[in-house]
């Protein structure tokens, strides 16, 4: 309770909608904290090359990526601890098909693929520094260069051997039919369908599409390849082969 008091007010009200969350007092009962930052080059940059030390400079929350609960007063913690309580084991190990948030990840629970947004305004498209980080107004973090966290990634080439480029939606975006989000907190853009898409007189539109078969590699070596990159990267990326975020499995 030292920092987090049983007297808290930072939940948010019902339909209500704050990116770092609600100061105590303004919120409703429950000591609730913000968002923790869970974006596409963000993760990558804070897992540094396995070394997972960058937590606290890759976020806007800094020191709250290092908090925890005392569990101990739950009532699981003492059933779990009395006299003959049962056999249990911690489930320890984490897996996503992807880096980052729940955008990039339910298209990759769904659809085993990363959508493309073919032709998606520079606006939209992720600036990395020299260090992978697309943001440069998190507290602790100071970008090398001209930065921008948008939704979808960088221009290839790619700034940072083994960094994803191209025309791949890897942050949250909205779609231009319902349902969608009417909140501009929320939006990052909207990713055109098919009929919105589709110039005048063209029956073949450009769509923002789900990659085709031929562009899911999920065997061995596209395994091996990826994770290769992030831990040995290369001096240089096919331009064949552009590093990008189908590989994430």
């Amino acid at each position: 309770e030292t920092y987090i008091p049983t007297t808290a007010r930072t939940c948010p009200p019902p339909g209500a909608f704050m990116a770092n969350g609600f100061k105590d007092g303004t919120g409703d009962p429950g000591g609730c904290t913000r968002d923790i930052v869970h974006r596409f080059y963000q993760e990558q940059y804070q897992l540094n090359n396995g070394q997972q030390n960058r937590y606290t400079t890759g976020s806007d929350a800094v020191g709250l990526t290092q908090g925890y609960y005392d569990t101990r007063a739950l009532p699981i913690y003492t059933y779990l601890h009395e006299d003959d309580h049962p056999k249990y084991a911690i489930a320890d190990n984490f897996f996503q098909g992807a880096f980052g948030g729940s955008f990039l990840n339910h298209q990759w629970l769904i659809a085993g693929a990363t959508p493309t947004y073919p032709g998606a305004p520079a606006t939209l498209h992720s600036i990395i520094d020299s260090n992978g980080m697309p943001n440069g107004t998190y507290p602790l973090y100071h970008p090398t260069g001209p930065v921008r966290d948008g939704a979808v990634t960088q221009v290839c080439p790619s700034a940072v051997s083994g960094r994803a480029c191209g025309d791949y939606a890897v942050n949250t975006i909205q779609p231009t039919y319902q349902p969608t989000s009417s909140s501009t907190t929320k939006v990052d853009g909207r990713m055109p369908t098919a009929m919105s898409a589709r110039p005048a007189g063209q029956t073949a539109p450009p769509l923002a599409r789900i990659p085709t078969p031929s562009r899911i590699r999920l065997g061995r070596t596209a395994r091996t390849r990826f994770f290769s990159s992030i831990t040995s990267p290369s001096t240089t990326t096919p331009a064949s082969h552009p590093a990008h975020p189908d590989e994430a499995i």
